[in-house]
């Protein structure tokens, strides 16, 4: 399996995963435990296949920025778009902080 067919099985998982989270129907239900914890496993899984197919640091770098935007992103979309969550301005700009700042790390340890 490639790595692009990996990350986008990730993305469906992790977007699970924050809808589990945010889910009032779940946390209420006591599964929200056993159910993150499934999810954040087959994420972790997923991420390993990753690693395990990539000879190339340099490459494997990339992939990790790519994987943990996606990680970020599902928290910070699916609340706004399934929950009714809306960004001040002030959150957005704190967003793509964020996404910058990760890339910056990856490219400074790359």
């Amino acid at each position: 399996m490639s790595a692009g067919l990996l990350m986008l099985l990730g993305m469906l998982v992790y977007g699970a995963y924050a809808w589990v989270s945010f889910s009032p129907s779940v946390r209420a239900s006591g599964y929200v435990v056993p159910v993150g914890l499934s999810f954040a496993f087959v994420g972790n899984l997923l991420w390993l296949s990753i690693v395990i197919r990539t000879d190339d640091t340099a490459t494997l770098t990339y992939y990790g920025l790519v994987w943990d935007s996606i990680v970020t992103a599902s928290f910070v979309l699916v609340p706004v778009l399934l929950f009714g969550v809306r960004f001040t301005t002030v959150s957005a700009v704190g967003c793509l902080m964020v996404l910058v700042g990760l890339t910056i790390m990856k490219i400074g340890a790359a």
